[in-house]
């Protein structure tokens, strides 16, 4: 049997100067250290997603990348010269995908009919399966790289995206989604989340501050001027919403409980809300379902078009993206919320997110071009990181 303990620390801030805080685990091995600001400055955080890299890649261009650790290496030295006090770690901590790789699956992938696999029962075995898989899959990532070193000097606060799951989680149809094998393995997923990465449970996740309708979103203070908003966006995810509107209700009301010297709110998403629309590649995907041509023989076995599910490849990427058509009205209905919110509280919103795999920026803004962004309750940049292991996507 394996126990997780949790042990909460409380660190006093001085006024005016940062601290840091020296630490051993049981008084035996290495002394660690990290740094807590004080109580009147702003904090100092940094922001990365995708650690770990796609099933598609192979040894050899890892090797030509550099391995592991070479944006490890950049954003430790950078914290050894200028510390930080906290890691949002954006979606995809670990790879998961490999899960799907088990012969235990077999059985269930042969079924032909989508209905008879929706309804066909989560086995006992793969229950022992997934929980073994996911445990020792999160023992080996987090310490295969220097996120592991990273971790006993930077605290971290963690949302999570579909790979820490498995590869497109909550954008497949409801075939799919609401089979009992999808929704039973997703639970395990969870269930490791929490642990390794929330480090809570089922039962102790709201007390410890994380809230949703059924998900595990999080509001939290970085300094007095600065609060952090880290929704959960793949819980209640489907083709049909992202978040439930109930969590959309409980964010905003934990917003408008925000303390008046809130000046910044930072929307940290897996996925970047302001992105450019896929929109000739999610009409291709579209087409070939409605045609049927994924079912085609010649065309099932190709696997770089139809995935292991007998769905378009890419069909998840696409509609993991809040720009995607099956997602527009929602992203719509958010962005006016928290512009509003922007309005009425005079607070700055800006989205952070990863995902993608190439860093970039990108800004929404009211269209009176002689209207300063200071002066602009619209304004809210988008901030995207590149992965700090994985690849850069291909040249389109």
């Amino acid at each position: 049997m394996t126990a997780f303990y949790r042990i909460d620390i409380d660190v006093l801030l001085d006024v005016s100067r940062e601290k840091k805080v020296e630490y051993r685990v049981n008084n035996t091995g290495p002394t660690y250290q990290f740094f807590v600001p004080a109580q009147t400055t702003p904090w100092r955080f940094c922001f990365w997603s995708c650690n770990g890299w796609s099933l598609s890649v192979s040894d050899e261009v890892k090797q030509k990348l550099g391995g592991d650790n070479v944006v490890w290496d950049d954003l430790l030295q950078k914290h050894n010269t200028m510390p930080f006090h906290v890691q949002v770690c954006g979606g995809d901590q670990l790879y998961s995908d490999k899960i799907w790789q088990s012969d235990i699956w077999k059985p269930w992938l042969s079924i032909k009919d989508k209905y008879t696999r929706r309804d066909a029962p989560f086995t006992p075995e793969m229950g022992a399966f997934a929980d073994d898989f996911y445990f020792t899959h999160y023992a080996k990532c987090f310490f295969m790289s220097k996120f592991g070193d990273s971790m006993t000097t930077i605290p971290i606060s963690t949302i999570i995206d579909d790979h820490d799951i498995w590869d497109g989680i909550g954008s497949y149809p409801d075939y799919l989604q609401n089979s009992l094998v999808f929704v039973q393995l997703k639970e395990y997923a969870f269930k490791y989340w929490r642990l390794y990465q929330a480090h809570t449970n089922q039962h102790l996740a709201r007390q410890h501050g994380y809230f949703g309708n059924h998900g595990y979103g999080w509001l939290k203070n970085f300094g007095p001027y600065t609060a952090a908003l880290g929704p959960d966006t793949r819980y209640e995810r489907s083709l049909h919403q992202i978040i439930d509107p109930r969590t959309y209700d409980m964010i905003f009301e934990r917003l408008n409980g925000l303390s008046p010297s809130v000046r910044h709110l930072l929307v940290f998403l897996g996925v970047p809300i302001v992105y450019p629309r896929l929109t000739y590649i999610e009409k291709t995907l579209s087409g070939m379902k409605s045609m049927g041509l994924t079912k085609l023989g010649f065309l099932a076995k190709q696997k770089s078009l139809v995935n292991i599910w007998g769905e378009p490849e890419l069909s998840d990427d696409m509609n993991d993206h809040w720009t995607s058509s099956v997602h527009m009205e929602e992203r719509k209905a958010f962005i006016l919320r928290l512009q509003e919110f922007a309005r009425t509280r005079n607070v700055r919103v800006t989205f952070v997110a990863g995902d993608v795999h190439c860093c970039g920026a990108g800004r929404l803004a009211s269209m009176n071009p002689a209207l300063p962004p200071e002066r602009d309750y619209r304004f809210m940049p988008q901030i995207i990181s590149s992965a700090i292991m994985n690849v850069p996507p291909p040249n389109m």
